[in-house]
């Protein structure tokens, strides 16, 4: 039987270091399963601040591409403004030329209708002047017409006038004679 204690002792001596193993393996498994445990929290917190973070980045992203767009929109807004302020100033820049150019148009319709005026009434003078003319000249020929008629009226007159003279001696001859005072006693 002694050597089966020696057997069995052996036996025992590996059963212990066997239990002794297997009680270091679990241990040592129940230190890994702990870190694992450890490790999986660690890396879940790790993932949760990693998402948080990202979470977090995109926040800042979002906000920040707001920010850029909301600047963008106020820059567009000023651009938008400006073109606006042009296009304002083009209008009134070319109500102000339209109203010159009426202006001009008008003044310029006013000289032509002075000068067609004018044209007019040097035609009126030219045919009042012309029409004078030839009242003065038709009058000078009535006036000469008349004065011819005046001279031989005048000639007439005279003729007359020394005929009544003549007419009148002879009479007052015939009467102052004998021969006529005699026959009027008859």
């Amino acid at each position: 039987m002694g050597a089966m204690p020696s057997l069995e002792a052996s036996n025992q001596a590996q059963i212990e270091d066997l239990v002794q193993r297997n009680r270091t393996l679990e241990h040592t498994n129940k230190k890994l399963d702990e870190q694992l445990a450890q490790e999986r929290e660690r890396s879940k917190q790790a993932v949760l601040t990693t998402q948080a973070q990202w979470e977090k980045n995109q926040q800042e992203w979002k906000e920040g591409c707001e920010d850029i767009l909301a600047s963008y929109r106020i820059v567009q807004k000023k651009v938008v403004i400006e073109l606006e302020k042009e296009r304002s100033a083009v209008i009134k820049e070319m109500g102000v030329t339209r109203v010159e150019k009426l202006q001009r148009l008008q003044r310029d319709f006013k000289i032509k209708l002075f000068q067609i005026q004018e044209e007019e009434l040097d035609r009126k003078i030219e045919d009042l002047e012309r029409e004078n003319t030839m009242m003065a000249e038709e009058a000078e020929r009535n006036l000469s017409k008349e004065r011819e008629r005046c001279t031989e009226y005048a000639s007439r007159w005279k003729e007359t006038r020394e005929s009544l003279e003549r007419a009148l001696k002879e009479k007052k001859e015939i009467e102052a004679s004998p021969t006529f005072r005699f026959q009027n006693i008859f």
